[in-house]
């Protein structure tokens, strides 16, 4: 049976059954079907009485139902209105929320004490339990405890696993926090923890930064011999740290290979190559920083200091106070000062005046101070369309998924844009990569993930593949040393739990023994 044709838009409507369409009775115009939709929007479009009168009718309709028997809307519509609502929750996933507050999103503790904070969270904190409180006091308690539990996870994670960090130093205000993060592949995917941010408390040489990871490393029970590889920025004392702590590493081995010299090579099934070696501590330079670096020497080489130096001038006299509404007056943002130890931040700069050049003109015409000859203006898009290769090159290597070889398909990439733009300061941005890309390849571990990648391996020399190859032997060979490792812990582990169950069992069968 057919649903009920109630719409009250069929009383304006005759219809055909042999046509099957419906006929207006106020123009006579045919409406093929017989679908109440589109009655109903004929006469909204053209007969706006009519249509009027069909959608008081179905309100009418609506209230008496609500009246008579609650429909499945009503009752919905009702439950909305209500005073209350009902949502699932425990004191862990408050006492949660409340540390994730403080620990990820930066609030202070106080915001626990807020009196808006409160209203909404009292009644929530009275539900759960009488006796359930959360301030600022038990909250503070809570953290620490929170901290060791995801400690000991990440212990569990990263337990005899290859792993690269991530180091760098952030320093604002006279405080310098030292970041460590480590990163591993886990079900072929990058994960990344962060097992640091410590403040320095003393001078940056490279002997601080090693006594400093190494402390960290202690805390997360990381052997140094399951580092692979260590990212750093540039600077002396980066450098000199990996070298102190690739030192480290090589004494570590040295002592390794003594005991095993009169070791087979065949052991448990395991083979270790006679020309193996994994004593090599691999010092990575951030990929994002050696292009700004590039970007900083070419500009110099271009001579073209003093011009941005120009720019960024007329971009402070912009930035003044009293200029600040005319800016939101005309919906212009304010051009942005650059910062050295910003990826990208000249640039940034550069493009954000050339977008105020209108602007700047018009002042220029009262105010000498903002005014930029034409061919200046015609200079600084120069650069900016320039940089632009550079700048998505810079943004792409910031990837949390980011690969070594896909870095290295990144700086190709650029390369060839710098190549096709076919100018004299492109040129040289070219070179400076160049220079640069012959010192990266000197990395075994780029070499390897560049052969390992089908797209790029075509790149590399023959040379340069051999390099690759026996550098991703002495990787399978160090992969097998630690999964090698973890078997004899978990033996020794098993053969104490054994020898303590049999000591036990012997201890059960005396007392038996004398049981009256």
């Amino acid at each position: 049976m057919g649903r009920n044709k109630t719409n009250a838009s069929r009383n304006f409507f005759k219809y055909d059954k042999t046509e099957k369409q419906n006929i207006c009775n106020v123009c006579g115009t045919s409406i093929k079907g017989d679908h109440a939709a589109n009655l109903e929007r004929h006469l909204k479009r053209h007969h706006n009485d009519e249509f009027q009168n069909v959608q008081q009718k179905k309100k009418t309709k609506l209230n008496i139902q609500d009246e008579s028997s609650p429909s499945p809307q009503g009752t919905l519509a009702k439950f909305a209105k209500s005073e209350f609502v009902k949502v699932k929750l425990n004191k862990e996933i408050v006492r949660e929320a409340c540390i994730e507050l403080i620990t990820v999103n930066g609030c202070s503790f106080e915001m626990l004490e807020y009196s808006g904070f409160q209203k909404i969270l009292n009644p929530i904190v009275t539900a759960i339990d009488n006796n359930f409180s959360v301030n600022s006091e038990n909250i503070k308690l809570l953290i620490p405890e929170t901290a060791l539990k995801i400690i000991a996870q990440i212990n569990r994670v990263l337990k005899k696993k290859m792993i690269s960090l991530k180091i760098d130093i952030a320093s604002r205000l006279n405080r310098s926090i030292l970041g460590i993060n480590a990163q591993l592949i886990i079900d072929g995917k990058i994960n990344l923890f962060t097992l640091a941010m410590t403040e320095l408390k003393d001078k940056h040489t490279g002997i601080y930064i090693k006594n400093m990871v190494e402390k960290v490393l202690e805390k997360y029970s990381i052997d140094i011999q399951q580092i692979y590889s260590i990212t750093t920025d540039n600077g002396a004392n980066m450098i000199s740290f990996v070298n102190l702590l690739g030192i480290e590493i090589e004494d570590e081995y040295s002592v390794i290979e003594i005991e095993n010299e009169t070791r087979d090579h065949f052991e448990d099934g395991v083979f270790f190559d006679n020309n193996f070696t994994f004593n090599n501590l691999i010092g990575i330079r951030c990929a994002a920083h050696t292009l700004q670096l590039a970007i900083k020497d070419s500009i110099k080489n271009a001579d073209l200091n003093e011009f941005i130096s120009d720019a960024r001038e007329l971009v402070k006299k912009l930035r003044i106070p009293s200029l600040v509404l005319k800016f939101k007056d005309l919906n212009i943002k304010r051009p942005v000062l650059d910062c050295p130890t910003r990826w990208n931040s000249t640039y940034n700069m550069l493009k954000a005046l050339l977008e105020c050049k209108d602007f700047s003109s018009s002042l220029a015409e009262n105010n000498l101070d903002y005014y930029l000859a034409e061919n200046k203006w015609e200079k600084l898009n120069f650069i900016v369309d320039t940089l632009q290769p550079l700048t998505e090159a810079t943004l792409k290597l910031q990837s949390e998924q980011l690969t070594l070889s896909d870095f290295y398909g990144i700086w190709i990439q650029c390369k060839i844009k710098l190549r096709n733009l076919k100018n004299f300061f492109a040129d040289i941005l070219s070179h400076e990569l160049s220079i640069r890309e012959t010192s990266l390849l000197e990395s075994h571990s780029l070499l390897g993930a560049v052969y390992l990648d089908p797209r790029y391996q075509i790149l590399l020399s023959t040379s340069q593949k051999v390099q690759a190859v026996q550098h991703l032997k002495n990787i399978w060979n160090k992969l097998q040393f630690l999964e090698r490792s973890i078997s004899i812990a978990n033996e020794q582990a098993q053969s104490s739990s054994d020898t303590s169950d049999e000591t036990v069992d012997d201890l059960e069968d005396f007392l038996k023994s004398k049981d009256l």
